[in-house]
């Protein structure tokens, strides 16, 4: 199986955002300044979510994008200046 290819505009990354929160996401968490979303771990979605990151932090937007595996969900966690980190459309 091959690595998906890393999006590059944000406009192709919005909608790859959006098609894999359609898919995966299960429940969301909002603070002051950090994001979680939790994600279904099935086959495919690792892959997938480790490529989005992996472009929002190429991006350069100040936002720090992480993914980890916590009790059997992929968790999505995005930290920053909470007006930039609030404005996300996620989860």
């Amino acid at each position: 199986m091959s690595t998906p290819a890393r999006p590059s505009s944000s406009e192709v990354r919005r909608h790859l955002w959006r098609a894999f929160d359609a898919d995966y996401a299960l429940y969301t968490n909002r603070t002051d300044g950090t994001l979680t979303v939790h994600y279904a771990a099935v086959e495919g979605a690792r892959e997938r979510l480790a490529a989005l990151v992996d472009a929002e932090n190429t991006a350069g937007s100040g936002l720090r994008w992480r993914a980890r595996e916590d009790r059997g969900h992929l968790v999505l966690e995005v930290t920053g200046p909470a007006e930039q980190v609030d404005g996300l459309a996620l989860g």
